[in-house]
């Protein structure tokens, strides 16, 4: 039977914060894995928020792409700044398209929850 929807106004900031980071940082899961699990919640948790990755092809490195996570509210389409990415190898074929390839790892541009919980709070709640 599923879990009723837990009411984080009710429960307050800091619950929340404490549910992001056990999520995002004490699971034994590689980052990849965090990083979803933590868009899963928000996603089910917010039905407003919009947890998405936006590609960026050979912006930074020629060759990489990279998918920066951003947290947007739908109603607003106000932002986050980007909170992490991934990185995939690239490639352009002899007809000058470009391929995804390989993925290679993620990165944590954010070393705290509380910015996210803060959007949260912000635009949502």
């Amino acid at each position: 039977m599923p879990q009723p929807a837990k009411d984080w106004r009710q429960l307050g900031e800091d619950a929340l914060y404490q549910e992001m980071q056990r999520i995002l940082r004490f699971s034994h899961d590689e980052l990849f894995y965090r990083l979803s699990n933590l868009r899963d919640f928000v996603n089910q948790a917010f039905p407003t928020l919009e947890f998405y990755q936006e590609d960026l092809w050979n912006e930074r490195i020629l060759g990489e792409t990279h998918l920066d996570s951003i947290l947007r509210c739908k109603k607003s389409l106000y932002e986050t700044e980007p909170f992490a990415y991934d990185v995939y190898k690239n490639h352009q074929d002899a007809y000058g398209v470009w391929h995804l390839d390989d993925y290679q790892k993620t990165v944590l541009l954010m070393s705290d929850t509380r910015p996210l919980v803060s959007f949260i709070f912000a635009h949502t709640l």
